[in-house]
């Protein structure tokens, strides 16, 4: 029934909340409230979206039939402009509002159970961490999960593992790309950005090594979703595509991310990830050439490289 699994959401947004190390920046939180209001009113009635910003440097990004939905900082460091951003979101909205989770329930007559999470798991080589040894490190399990990925798989939160590691199946995917766009171009930004959001996620992949297992970091995903995004740029969006004064990014975004994007540097120097902080970090002193912290941060990946 849908309330059984609006229930099972509420209880596992509460194990997340306890469990995963989340984001803490109020300013950052208020505009990301901004975004998803406006991508709700164009789209069809659901839940009430909260999005809430995790501290894990993987690519990930879900939503919980409730209308939670959690946003890895390492997803948000790897976009370009805040209209990549509200494609993710408003897929994952389409994904809430269609009711996927429920209609993927009625179609397997139920879903994973936490002991079948678990062993799913260990059948792939993932080597579960206790939660000691996942606090052990700020921000990251270990070199085989991050710390998101022991909440869900350790905790056994079955709708979290659907919707962020085995995702809704090919048809409902496709389904959530195409609302996710009618979102974004309703909501007036650029279109053109949505398949360009994908390539940004697949652009470094090889750097990322196996600490990536959540659905936004697989390589032949992401090549599926930028193939619909684009052949709907090219039918159903066309027309919005070349419409003028549509939005690709804010001052408010520019002024958010980099902050972000120089916290999840340090996430990736201590999962062992340098070039890919290093790149970051990169970023972050382009617009910011005098930062302190992102200087520490490169003094960091100096002295690892060093030793190794």
């Amino acid at each position: 029934a849908e309330q059984e699994i609006r229930a099972q959401a509420d209880r596992e947004a509460a194990q997340l909340d306890a469990w995963a190390k989340l984001y803490d920046d109020p300013l950052l939180d208020t505009h990301l409230a901004a975004i998803a209001e406006k991508l709700a009113r164009a789209g069809p009635e659901g839940p009430a979206f909260r999005v809430t910003v995790v501290r894990d440097p993987t690519l990930n990004a879900f939503a919980l039939p409730n209308g939670r939905i959690y946003v890895h900082t390492g997803l948000l460091a790897a976009l370009e402009n805040e209209a990549q951003l509200a494609m993710i979101l408003g897929l994952e909205m389409t994904h809430v509002s269609s009711r996927h989770a429920l209609a993927l329930a009625r179609a397997h007559r139920g879903r994973p159970s936490a002991s079948t999470i678990v062993a799913s798991a260990a059948s792939v080589g993932l080597e579960l961490a206790t939660d000691a040894s996942a606090g052990a490190v700020d921000g990251v399990g270990t070199a085989a999960l991050s710390s998101t990925a022991v909440t869900i798989f350790g905790r056994g939160l079955p709708l979290a593992a659907e919707a962020a590691v085995y995702g809704h199946g090919d048809q409902l995917e496709r389904d959530a790309d195409a609302g996710g766009m009618d979102r974004l171009v309703r909501a007036g930004y650029d279109p053109k950005e949505a398949s360009r959001a994908f390539d940004a996620l697949r652009r470094d992949l090889g750097n990322r090594g196996s600490l990536e297992i959540f659905f936004f970091g697989r390589r032949e995903q992401l090549a599926e979703r930028v193939a619909t995004t684009t052949e709907l740029l090219q039918t159903s969006f066309a027309a919005a595509a070349a419409a003028p004064g549509t939005v690709r990014t804010t001052d408010e975004w520019r002024l958010r991310m980099p902050a972000v994007v120089r916290e999840n540097a340090r996430l990736d120097i201590q999962a062992g990830r340098f070039a890919l902080a290093a790149d970051q970090l990169d970023r972050v002193l382009a617009v910011a050439p005098r930062d302190p912290v992102a200087q520490l941060y490169c003094g960091e990946i100096e002295e690892h490289t060093s030793e190794l």
